[in-house]
């Protein structure tokens, strides 16, 4: 049974019977949107964005 890969949970591989009960006991909330699998976790809150300004060459290595 193929369940799950690098990038993700998908729809033609998974068995519903194996997934359901295990999201259930967590108390996440799921649905398939096309062949992809959307959770919904409760009390979770995007953060909000962070905007960190970069020196200009500050990664350079220095050409001796």
């Amino acid at each position: 049974m193929k369940t799950a890969r690098g990038d993700g949970w998908s729809l033609p591989d998974t068995h519903e019977e194996f997934l359901a009960p295990m999201l259930a006991h967590r108390g996440w909330v799921w649905r398939w949107e096309g062949a992809d699998l959307v959770l919904e976790l409760p009390g979770w809150v995007q953060p909000a964005p962070v905007i960190v300004a970069i020196q200009a060459g500050l990664f350079e290595l220095p050409t001796n």
